[in-house]
């Protein structure tokens, strides 16, 4: 009988250094093949996803015509990716003795979903290993909240489930997996000599040197942060899961993010918002994964970061660049936020311009 084939799947999750993971995959697929693993590659009309790889996600989604990699990021109709995507399942990917895959939109599958994924592979002569890096949930929260600022205000994330969605996806892997989901603590994970990757490859007897990892920082300034909270507050950017707000474009605040600054804290009043769902969360992964899984926790607040010239100086060197509707949620902030300041005339000039 040959050797039963093995498929490494690492799920994220979110906002535990997945992009890097990916990355240094792609940047090392040569020292994979040394080891006998294969991480897919797929090119569709063009594009590249996020993961460098071949999104599982939207392959075993009930609903990929939802998938925002596919309509938003890449417009992609769902139906012809994943026909390109089956046949290179078909003809290139299953018949590889060991592969590996890196998608953190995995751990969002349903149970249903997961449980295709799983006989797909099964069926397919394959053994799994599926490999989730969970973060201690404040650390996560304040990470999530950076993140989603792109689309949503900061007390809609604060306000919602993201949480408890955490302890979901553990509890979904563990009904469709078993004893092949493995979960690591993803602040320990990240004392790896080589970082995520390199934790990740070491699990299968892969060693990555430090300068074979890739590091990929998607952080923004407390300034930016509050900034786009604040605009997507006014008219968020999507209408339902696959529809764009009229008022809105595709990446209009992209520009934005890259405001100068601090890091980003939540305030003391945000604090005090989810302190207790925080608290709950701890408790629930801790009863899964047991007492000792995640770190101490500091609960870290601090007051809203001051705006000077260098914001100012940023945004004025973006107008060109901006949508009407964008310098005007901009100027309101600047008046709401910060009033009865103009920065040496640049408040005021900045109203000009938009005039």
């Amino acid at each position: 009988m040959s050797e039963k084939k093995i498929a490494i799947i690492h799920t994220g999750f979110h906002k535990t250094g997945s992009s890097s993971v990916q990355h240094t995959l792609a940047n090392n697929r040569s020292l994979l093949e040394g080891s006998g693993y294969h991480y897919p590659d797929i090119d569709i009309n063009g594009v590249r996803f996020y993961n460098c790889s071949v999104p599982l996600y939207g392959r075993y989604s009930d609903h990929p015509e939802n998938f925002l990699q596919y309509w938003y990021h890449n417009n992609l109709d769902a139906e012809f990716a994943n026909n390109k995507i089956d046949k290179v399942f078909k003809e290139s990917i299953f018949d590889k003795q060991k592969l590996v895959f890196s998608d953190e939109f995995v751990s969002r599958l349903s149970v249903a979903e997961l449980t295709k994924l799983r006989d797909d592979f099964v069926d397919n002569g394959y053994k799994l290993r599926v490999i989730s890096y969970v973060r201690e949930p404040f650390n996560l929260l304040v990470s999530v909240v950076q993140q989603q600022s792109r689309r949503e205000s900061i007390d809609s994330t604060l306000t919602s489930s993201c949480l408890n969605d955490e302890c979901n996806k553990i509890e979904n892997l563990i009904s469709v997996f078993g004893d092949d989901a493995e979960f690591y603590n993803f602040e320990s994970v990240c004392n790896h000599r080589s970082g995520p990757a390199g934790f990740l490859l070491s699990l299968i007897d892969v060693d990555l040197m430090v300068d074979q990892s890739f590091q990929v920082n998607e952080g923004m300034s407390d300034q930016a942060v509050r900034l786009l909270g604040f605009i997507n507050g006014k008219g968020s950017l999507l209408n339902g899961p696959s529809k764009i707000n009229p008022i809105r474009r595709k990446f209009d605040l992209d520009i934005l993010s890259g405001i100068p600054g601090d890091k980003f804290h939540l305030t003391s009043a945000e604090l005090e918002i989810v302190k207790d769902k925080v608290d709950v969360a701890r408790e629930n992964i801790k009863k899964i994964l047991g007492d000792d899984f995640l770190p101490n926790v500091s609960f870290s607040s601090s007051a809203k970061s001051r705006w000077g010239a260098e914001q100012l100086d940023y945004i004025l060197s973006c107008l060109d660049s901006m949508d009407l509707y964008v310098l005007l949620r901009v100027y309101d902030f600047l008046n709401e936020e910060l009033p009865g300041q103009n920065f040496n005339g640049k408040k005021r000039k900045l109203a000009l311009d938009i005039r």
